[in-house]
């Protein structure tokens, strides 16, 4: 079998990894698998480049004004997550790889497919798949909604931004239920809470196959190992207590740092934190301008190899999640896998993996209160944090292996 992935980017952001890591499982199961990126990042041979999407200098330029002023430039203060206005992409109909294609595979197509290219791939007659790593494709531009429901009939009014004298994404998600024909796409949703939303959807409602099918993680890599040899290699201090935070695009308002810089100030001078020995481990880029009191915070960077990654959720006793709206996180699941417990809000896709005291800790959503306290509560107890460590990698290993979307 041959099948074609499209994603903007190979090994950079949640999507592309979830991308490359089925597209590598398909590869060591025989599957003759490509890999088309706008942006690549590894040597891998088997991920291609496309040529640029736009070749008409004037054209970039027109679009690019347009996605500043009228996108870019036009927030409100309700969300900063990229808001796409997809006017331009590739024609990928022709590509020898899509053409050699038995099953087209689009992930994170916001930059480099437009509703007419999607329609193009579709009159193939090829079967065409699409896993839903945000909203986007369900929305006349925004990446998630911020609690706005208008996706669900015409995308009118958005309240994502100031000024709307275009009406773009109203016209956006019009041409997106004209052009594509959502009968004839497979849907993939890899949280129960993001497939409910497609179901819902103006686009997909009463018309496309939707399946819930969680990302993979290699749960072999993503595995329990010697704390103290992690933190040894690491070279980080061998007591005490680390905890894990990060993300990509860590001044996203979504991922919720905001929040978590006023928890660690309420628990930072509490006796039960302060005889702990609690330091932070960052992976990423910290926020800027958040206050985290007077904890220790490790920056450990970028991490784009797992094996890399994997060390430092073996390093860490916790793993904080304080993202305010999302689908189905890799970090959690990977700190999950590795028998690391977490603490999260019960948003979007979280409560499908994060079991309140089995596997952690979750907590309704923006109760900061409830964070405090169940953070304090587990760094003070070794026991228990060892107990849903060892039903965490339970769960995780069982569930979100790798194989499991490869096969499904």
């Amino acid at each position: 079998m041959n099948v074609v992935h499209v994603n903007a980017n190979d090994v950079s952001g949640g999507a592309a990894r979830s991308c490359y890591r089925l597209h590598q499982f398909l590869l060591r199961q025989g599957v003759n698998s490509r890999l088309l990126v706008q942006h690549k990042r590894s040597i891998d041979p088997t991920v291609e480049l496309i040529e640029s999407w736009v070749t008409d200098t004037g054209l970039f330029q027109n679009i690019e004004l347009v996605q500043r002023v009228f996108a870019a430039h036009n927030r409100t203060d309700i969300s900063n997550t990229h808001f796409s206005v997809s006017l331009a992409g590739s024609d990928l109909s022709r590509h020898p790889a899509v053409e050699a294609a038995d099953v087209i595979h689009l992930h994170w197509v916001a930059s480099m497919q437009t509703p007419a290219d999607i329609r193009r791939l579709m009159a193939l007659g090829k079967p065409v798949v699409w896993t839903l790593h945000d909203l986007r494709p369900l929305t006349g531009g925004c990446h998630f909604p911020a609690g706005c429901s208008r996706f669900q009939d015409s995308c009118a009014g958005c309240p994502q931004l100031r000024h709307d004298p275009l009406g773009l994404p109203a016209a956006a998600l019009r041409d997106q239920i004209a052009l594509i024909d959502a009968t004839s796409l497979t849907v993939i949703a890899p949280s129960r809470w993001i497939a409910e939303q497609a179901r819902l959807s103006a686009l997909l409602r009463d018309k496309a196959r939707i399946e819930n099918i969680p990302n993979g993680i290699d749960v072999d890599v993503f595995a329990p190992r010697s704390r103290a040899e992690a933190r040894k290699e690491l070279g980080l201090a061998r007591d005490g207590i680390y905890i894990l935070c990060g993300a990509d695009q860590t001044e996203e308002k979504r991922k919720g740092f905001e929040s978590l810089a006023r928890v660690l100030c309420e628990v930072v001078h509490d006796p039960r934190f302060v005889s702990s020995g609690a330091r932070m481990l960052w992976v990423g880029d910290p926020p800027t301008g958040q206050a985290y009191g007077d904890i220790p915070l490790i920056p450990l960077g970028r991490i784009p190899q797992e094996e890399q990654m994997a060390l430092a959720y073996a390093a860490s006793d916790l793993f904080l999640l304080p993202s305010l709206e999302d689908n189905l996180p890799n970090m959690l699941l990977e700190a999950l896998s590795c028998g690391i417990p977490a603490i999260a809000y019960s948003v979007g896709g979280v409560p499908e993996v994060l079991h309140d005291g089995v596997n952690g800790r979750l907590i309704p959503a923006a109760d900061e209160r409830e964070f405090v306290q169940a953070l304090l509560c587990l760094v003070g107890d070794a026991s228990l944090r060892e107990e849903m460590g060892r039903r965490a990698r339970a769960l995780a290993s069982e569930a979100y292996a790798a194989s499991t979307p490869g096969r499904k």
